[in-house]
């Protein structure tokens, strides 16, 4: 059984690692936040918050028909076409940056389509990614290190 002092020692030891612990977390998280970006690409919503404003051609609506899933919604834009877009979905740390992207050929266009806020969380989802995924694996990381 660890004593108060080997426990608050550990715990010392881990000044200057702050950063680090953060992204690992991060890291262990990117999936999540992977996962709200689609959500958010899927309702047609924009890193602001507002939904974006696009409206298909008449030719594209009747191409989208015969198609089914989020490929064939009208209603507002979903950037899905065939679903390369989401499927290369990531979210990283490069050094002190969080970036957010896809790896698919379409990314200039859907961001452009969404005025340069396709690929990023909007507050709510920030929010949410924050508390329910990295605060967790932070301090599960934590602990770990203090062997608590």
């Amino acid at each position: 059984m660890s004593t108060l002092q080997q426990i608050k020692k550990r715990f010392l030891s881990l000044q200057g690692q702050e950063i680090e612990i953060a992204k690992q977390a991060f890291d262990e998280c990117s999936q999540a936040a992977e996962d709200l970006i689609a959500g958010q690409l899927a309702q047609g919503i924009k890193s602001s918050g507002e939904k974006a404003e696009f409206s298909y051609s008449p030719l594209t609506i009747a191409i989208k028909k015969t198609k089914s899933g989020l490929s064939a919604v009208t209603s507002h834009l979903t950037n899905y076409d065939t679903g390369e877009s989401y499927a290369g979905l990531y979210a990283k740390v490069n050094g002190s940056m969080i970036e957010f992207g896809t790896t698919s050929s379409k990314e200039e266009d859907i961001s452009d389509r969404m005025d340069g806020q396709a690929f990023k969380l909007t507050q709510e989802s920030k929010e949410e990614f924050i508390r329910q995924h990295v605060q967790k694996a932070f301090t599960k990381k934590v602990r770990e290190h203090i062997k608590l």
